[in-house]
Parts: structure tokens; sequence; C-alpha cells
């Protein structure tokens, strides 16, 4: 399997610096150009490295995702245990994670399920308006609909202009390292 670091012609320790001279050079090289009526078209390689390798954060997750597909390639001790949680597992057509690592959810995740958790409560003071008849819960129960509603055009939105934020720094960071 050929890695991004294979393409650019870099070792997978090397400097931000280094993988943009790289970049440069086979840019340089392999540029449609300067390499006219070749078959294949190796800038579209080259280019699909430097997107992930000159930013910071994608390179940072592909390190992760290459460690963890060349660990899972290494063979490594077979137990009974593990066979059976293979046949287990394999008869629902699902992939067995070795190393499962669970994560927290950040405060911008667990925002995205405030809408529901205020769509449930609605239902539940409707539900529970109807069948004692009060008024007032009746009205609580519109208004936290209503509420709803509103979240969940909102909460989209919040995230999306977090991430446009987020995106925005991460150029200027990077424009700055340039």
């Amino acid at each position: 399997m050929r890695t991004h670091y294979d393409v650019l012609g870099v070792p997978a320790s090397a400097s931000a610096e280094d993988v943009k001279r790289a970049y440069h050079r086979m840019a340089r090289r392999h540029h449609p150009d300067v390499r006219a009526g070749s078959a294949g078209d190796p800038m579209v390689e080259v280019n699909a490295a430097w997107a992930v390798l000159g930013d910071p954060v994608r390179r940072g997750n592909y390190d992760r995702e290459l460690a963890r597909r060349t660990s899972a390639t290494e063979p490594r001790d077979v137990d009974a245990e593990d066979v059976t949680l293979v046949a287990d597992f394999a008869g629902f057509g699902g992939q067995l994670d070795p190393d499962p690592e669970p994560r927290p959810y950040t405060p911008a995740e667990a925002l995205v399920l405030v809408p529901a958790a205020l769509l449930a409560v609605a239902v539940a003071c409707f539900a529970f308006s109807t069948m004692t008849e009060a008024p007032a819960l009746l009205l609580t129960s519109v208004i936290l609909l209503a509420v709803a509603v509103m979240s969940f055009v909102a909460t989209p939105l919040l995230v999306l202009r977090r991430s446009i934020r987020r995106r925005t720094a991460a150029g200027t960071d990077r424009d700055s390292r340039s």
C-alpha cells in the first residue's frame, strides 16, 4: 500500500517544512506542463498527498489512521477467545476492532442532542397533560415544542459556524507558517 509519505518521498517523521519542500519538488517534476503526453496523472496523487500532509490536523488524523492500519496488519498471538469472538461477530457482517478507544463527547457534540431531548420532553408533557387534563401542562408542552423546533434549526447553524471559524483559524495559522 502506497502512503502519502511514499508519494512525496519523505519519511513519516519529516517536518512540515520538509514535506512542503518535497511537495514543491514533486510538483515541478510531475506538473502537466513539464510532462506533456505522459500516461496517467501523477499530479493528482501528489496534490492529494499535499492536501493531507500540508494540514497539521489532517496529517495527525492520517498518521493515527496509518498507525492503526499497520498495527492491525501485524501478526499477533491468537487465542481461542479471539477466534470465538470473530466467529460470533462475523455473522453480523461487522468488523472487529481489537482495541476500541471510547472518547468522551465534547460540548459541541453534546449540543446536537439538545433538540432531540427537548422534543422528547415536549411529547412527554403533551401526553401527561392529556391524561391529567392540565391546561398549564399543555401550554408548557406547546412552548417546549416551539423551542425544540427552533433548536432543530439553530443547532446545525451553530455547529457549522463553529467549524467555519475553526477552518479559518487553521488556514490563518497555515498561512502564517508558509
